[in-house]
Parts: structure tokens; C-alpha cells; sequence
């Protein structure tokens, strides 16, 4: 999803008017690379320099558009046809002006002016909009927080789906679904409060294989803006990514350990105490498996958890494509599972922490002698209820202290 977003916002900024800006790269630059629109997309570019630095025959703008496309293709999305040959930018001179992206909040008229600006018509609007189907926001990164789906790793036709069945409710800055698991900006309600977007958004909630033709075509019309030159460059995905067939490789081999030994119940609590330090309001910690890394390996509360540690590294060694995170996850939903209780829904994309300054201080886990007024603090930081607080507390039927 993060190189979606970055090819995306590379050329989103393109002018027909002047035929200037547009996918060039230019975002290598300040003061581009800093536009607040543009947050978190520095992660994006420099994995891709690994790629520039092993072709380096290839330009910055053509791989910021290639790695676009295939990461569609390996979501699950349409495979779109790529052309080469852009020129990339030269230096800040180049950098688009502040304000040429979409914005969260536009109307349907803003969104029009923005995407007319660039030469589409509705159709190709909406269908473009339909690449929140992937990939999520972040707080610390645009200021919103979730997912747009319910599989947020998989390119489907579930953005219009969302739009169309699921109840939103505003909550000054986004729309929510019930259970918080949905959001929806306000630019992406004008997909179904604008009449003419809405007939388009009815009709690829209604066939997935409309929806993947229209954004194949918008989608390789956005990366091409303003080159007339390119020449055809035909890509292949040598690895099938099966995400399922992933996961199911790790499940087993962790199912396996659970099998041989009497680790089920420490692996509930390690992904338990990897994502019970997460604080809502600020969108920070939680589940990225950042208890690799000292001080957090070494509190109090993470005591006797080493070797569960060790044990996952294991299953990473096996399975690279996992992170850390997604593997400790899946490893409590296999261990609970295997225990006799409920099989769990489980995702993917967790992204893993780098360091030891992705930490979270001490003290966020909840405490053996906690009263109840403690146990509610520290849940409502992490977004639960009474409800979900006693029922978490249920996994205290299998383990021992």
C-alpha cells in the first residue's frame, strides 16, 4: 500500500494547463519531500533505493510508477499494463507547489477541480479513489486513523461495499463504522453523497472485474501524465504472492511447536503484551514487536517471555516474508485455537518496530493488583470497553503466573 500511495501522490500533482509537474520524482526533493501530504512517504523511497542501487538504469520516476503497479498486482488488484521512459526531476526547482494532491476534506467540487486539473472524467475519479480499498491511515502521519476495509492487504472492490452498506457516524474528524474497525474520510462519503460518483460507486460495488478494468485504465493514465514518449516495458511477478498460503506456512510450523511442547498459553501472552501498550489518542506502540529490543525485552512485566522470542524467530527464519509482529500475532490465534477456543480472524501488514527507540515506556500494561478503576484507564487508552475488558481477561483460563 505505501508504494500505491507513493506513485499516487508523485503524479497526482500533474497540471494539463501547463504540463508541468506530475510523475517525475520530484518528491526526492525539498520542499515536495516535506509537504504534510506527503508524510510517511519517506519510508517508501528509501526502500526503493535499494532497487535504484541494483538498477540503476532505471529512473527514480519510472520505479516510483513501476513499484505502484506491481504492488496492485501482488495485493490481489488487476495487473496494469507500464510504459518507461519518464525523465525525472532535476532538483527543487522542480518540486510541485503545496496544494496540487487531493485533500481528506474536499468536496465533490474539490475533488473535480483537483482530478479535471489533471485530464479525468467521474468515472476514472471514482475509480481511482477506489485504491482506498488498500492500506491504512495513520495518526502520526495525516492525522486520521484506520483502515478504509476490513482487509486493508488485499485489492478488492470492498471500498464500494463499505461505502454503500456499512453505517458511518462522524466523529469531527473522520467517519467510524460501530466497532471502529472502518473509517472512511470525508472526501471518500462524497463517493456515494454525489449523485453522479455514486452511480459509479454502485456499479463497482457490483462487479469487481468493472471496478479492476477502470482502475487499470484510470490508474495507468495517472503514471503517465505528461510523457507522449514512453514505450511499452512488460513486467512479470516471478513469485505468486500468496498471502494465504503464507500464512498458513507459518500457522503450521507454529502449530507444530504448540503440538511438542506446553508453549501455547506464553505465546497468548506474548502478543498480548506486544499490543497492550498501544495508546489510541496518540496512535502510538502496540502490536509491532518492538520487545525485540531492550529497554521493553527487560520490564518486569515482559519477565519469562525470552524464550517465546526465541521460538518465533524460528518461524521468521522460516517465513521472511512475515514481520515480527504479524508472527506473534498469529501465534496467539494458533495457540488459542489449539487450546479449544475460538478460531480468530487474523490479518495482516503490521509493520515491525526498528529499534529501541520505538519502545514504549514502562508501566502501560495492566498490573496484577489493579482495581477496577486502574483496569479501565488503561483499556479505554486502548480503545476497549467494559465488555471487551472482561473478556480479555478471560485469557487468564489457560497459563499459570
Amino acid at each position: 500500500p505505501l508504494f500505491l500511495r507513493l506513485a499516487w501522490h508523485d503524479a497526482g500533482t500533474y497540471d494539463k494547463n501547463t504540463d508541468k509537474y506530475g510523475p517525475r520524482a520530484s518528491m526526492r526533493f525539498s520542499p515536495e519531500a516535506d509537504n504534510p501530504s506527503n508524510a510517511g512517504l519517506g519510508r517508501a523511497r528509501d526502500l526503493l533505493e535499494s532497487v535504484k542501487l541494483a538498477v540503476p538504469t532505471i529512473g527514480y520516476a519510472d520505479l516510483y510508477q513501476l513499484a505502484g503497479v506491481v504492488s496492485v498486482a501482488a495485493l490481489g488488484g488487476p495487473i496494469i499494463p507500464f510504459r518507461a521512459g519518464r525523465v525525472d526531476a532535476q532538483g527543487p526547482e522542480d518540486c510541485a507547489p503545496p496544494g496540487n494532491l487531493v485533500g481528506p476534506h474536499d468536496s465533490s467540487e474539490d475533488l473535480r477541480r483537483a482530478f479535471n486539473r489533471m485530464g479525468f472524467n467521474d468515472r476514472e475519479i471514482v475509480a481511482l479513489a477506489g485504491a482506498h480499498s488498500v492500506g491504512m491511515c495513520h495518526m502520526h502521519a495525516s492525522g486520521f486513523h484506520g483502515p478504509w476495509t476490513e482487509q486493508p492487504m488485499q485489492f478488492t472492490n470492498d471500498y464500494f461495499q463499505e461505502l454503500l452498506h456499512t453505517n458511518f457516524t462522524w466523529d469531527g474528524r473522520q467517519f467510524n463504522n460501530e466497532l471502529g474497525t472502518v473509517m472512511m474520510l470525508a472526501a471518500d462519503m462524497e463517493m456515494v453523497l454525489d449523485p453522479v460518483f455514486a452511480h459509479w460507486s454502485v456499479a463497482f460495488a457490483g462487479s469487481q472485474s468493472l471496478f479492476f478494468q477502470a482502475f487499470s485504465q484510470s490508474f495507468q493514465k495517472l503514471g503517465e501524465l505528461g510523457w507522449t514518449d514512453l514505450y511499452d516495458a512488460p513486467y512479470s511477478l516471478r513469485v505468486p504472492v500468496v498471502i494465504t498460503g503464507t500464512v498458513q506456512r507459518a500457522a503450521d510450523i507454529i502449530h507444530e511447536m504448540v503440538h511438542r511442547s506446553a508453549v501455547a498459553p506464553t505465546l497468548v501472552r506474548l502478543a498480548w503484551h506486544d499490543a497492550g501498550t498501544y495508546i489510541k489518542a496518540e496512535d502510538k506502540w502496540g502490536p509491532r514487536a518492538s520487545m525485540r529490543f531492550e529497554p521493553e525485552a527487560n520490564y518486569g512485566a515482559n519477565n519469562g517471555l525470552g524464550p517465546a522470542r526465541t521460538l518465533m524467530d524460528r518461524v521468521k527464519r522460516a517465513v521472511p516474508e512475515l514481520s515480527y509482529s504479524d508472527i506473534w500475532q498469529l501465534a496467539a490465534h494458533v495457540s488459542i485455537e489449539w487450546m479449544g477456543g475460538p478460531k480468530l480472524a487474523y490479518k495482516i501488514g503490521r509493520r515491525d518496530a526498528e529499534g529501541p527507540d520505538e519502545c514504549p515506556p514502562d508501566g502501560l500494561l495492566p498490573g496484577g493488583h489493579d482495581h477496577a478503576d486502574a483496569l479501565r484507564n488503561t483499556f479505554n487508552r486502548m480503545g476497549f470497553d467494559d465488555r471487551a475488558i472482561v473478556s480479555l481477561s478471560g485469557a487468564h483460563t489457560i497459563g499459570r503466573w
